[in-house]
């Protein structure tokens, strides 16, 4: 399968919904709203879930 001329194939692969990626949004941006609304006393898996977040995005940017 030919990919399109001035498109690149990462920016195509985001433009689909990936699940685990909103997963580990969601489950990051949950992480962060309860650290500054004062439920918890330090941000929970941030570091954790910030690398998993970059590295699915890396991941499908390269597929």
């Amino acid at each position: 399968m030919s990919r399109p001329r001035g498109t690149s194939a990462g920016i195509l692969a985001l433009k689909r919904m990936d699940i685990p990626l909103l997963v580990i949004g969601a489950l990051l941006i949950a992480s962060l709203t309860a650290f500054f609304s004062g439920v918890l006393p330090y941000p929970v898996g941030w570091i954790i879930l910030g690398i998993a977040f970059i590295a699915r995005l890396i991941y499908l940017s390269g597929r």
